[in-house]
């Protein structure tokens, strides 16, 4: 599992995330109303994967974010897996991936000059969307 470090303005991940390790990224957006899921992705495509990589493995920890700038709903979920195997995590503030859930509080977070944000690379991909279920199970989205 990847460990965090806690110091502002410290990198965020302690060890980087080996490319050759990840096999595909799960990603959950916000989820409005439970009823109707969310949008995911599972990225698979070796340069897509690459992208994430080096944005979160380039990612520094900030400052914790005060209630007021923090947005309402739930939150993104970005999953990295080896195999069959969750190996690192990350959790969001709705769909704002510059604000992550960090021990207990959300924190602001930077990503590398020029990279763009996890988000950014999430709504670029080619991956399908598919609609998921609290779970991250997939499910389909009643028709009104």
């Amino acid at each position: 599992m990847i460990l965090f470090v806690g110091c502002s303005d410290k990198l965020l991940l302690k060890e980087q995330l080996v490319y050759s390790d990840i096999d595909r990224i799960q990603i959950v957006t916000a989820m409005g109303n439970p009823e109707y899921g969310a949008d995911s992705k599972t990225i698979t495509d070796p340069e897509e994967i690459k992208s994430l990589i080096d944005t979160f493995n380039s990612a520094k920890l900030g400052k914790k974010v005060p209630e007021d700038d923090l947005g309402i709903g739930m939150p993104s979920k970005y999953s990295f897996y080896s195999d069959s195997k969750v190996i690192a995590k990350f959790q969001f503030n709705v769909n704002d991936t510059n604000v992550i859930w960090y021990n207990g509080d959300y924190h602001y977070v930077e990503y590398g000059k020029g990279l763009k944000t996890p988000y950014e690379l999430y709504k670029n991909s080619t991956a399908e969307i598919v609609v998921v279920d609290e779970k991250g199970n997939e499910m389909t989205r009643p028709v009104d």
